[in-house]
């Protein structure tokens, strides 16, 4: 197996800021700056505007609040152990919204189900990493776009001025498709994130998102910055991903 990794661009994806000038409650899972610090919508922060099914947070976990607007503490009001309280049987998630880790991991294992052309034998699933995931958030808080001189996991970096979902940056990657051309194995303009999407080796996976106030890609102000790597990486000169 070669042992250079193809390099490859990222795409810089703008996304309006949160829509429908609307003040009220926010939900308290919210750390990606749509809410005040005591909670409140910030003017012109819609209450759902902030991610799919309400406000989304990607940096907190299931058993984490917000902590101001930006970082995460342990909430002592949330069910310990990931069952839902008064709950009876049923896997722990049954009924709650997919964890942020959890989002990363289906947006990946459905965009290399439409791997075009089929893959065959179809691509394995992706399952997530946390030794993986800390790799990707020392990336991520770096705050600069461009990759780091690695050889240990793939990587792709998204970035916005607003933030979005696990499974909308995943199918912006996922988009990519359109610029591939199996049968040569080239790109007729950026898809090296798609092609290390379905990567069938590399089935580990792990992402973080960080709220940037430098190094802004868009001129200035704050901005989100994503990483996910891959393990083991993919994208070698010379190789089709699957």
């Amino acid at each position: 197996m070669p042992s250079v990794m193809r390099s490859f661009l990222v795409v810089v994806l703008v996304f309006a800021a949160c829509s429908a000038p609307t003040v009220g409650d926010c939900s308290p899972k919210n750390c990606l700056g749509c809410c005040t610090t005591k909670g409140e919508c910030r003017s012109g922060a819609a209450k759902d505007a902030c991610g799919s099914g309400g406000f989304s947070c990607a940096v907190c976990a299931a058993n984490q609040r917000c902590s101001g607007t930006l970082t995460c503490e342990l909430d002592p009001n949330a069910p310990q152990g990931g069952g839902a309280a008064g709950g009876t049987g049923g896997a722990g998630a049954s009924g709650g919204a997919a964890t942020v880790e959890q989002e990363y991991v289906n947006a990946h294992n459905a965009a290399r189900r439409r791997a075009t052309p089929a893959p065959n034998p179809p691509l394995p699933d992706v399952s997530w990493d946390a030794t993986v995931a800390l790799f990707a958030k020392e990336g991520s808080d770096r705050c600069i776009m461009s990759h780091r001189q690695q050889n240990q996991y793939g990587e792709n970096l998204y970035a916005g001025t607003s933030p979005a979902t696990p499974t909308e940056i995943v199918d912006a990657w996922d988009s990519e498709k359109a610029d591939y051309d199996y049968a040569a194995n080239r790109c007729t303009r950026v898809c090296g994130h798609y092609t290390q999407v379905v990567w069938r080796a590399s089935v580990r996976i792990g992402c973080s998102t960080t709220l940037c106030t430098m190094n802004s890609p868009f001129g200035g102000g704050a901005w989100y910055l994503t990483a996910c790597n891959y393990a083991p990486p993919g994208n070698y000169v010379g190789q089709r991903p699957y």
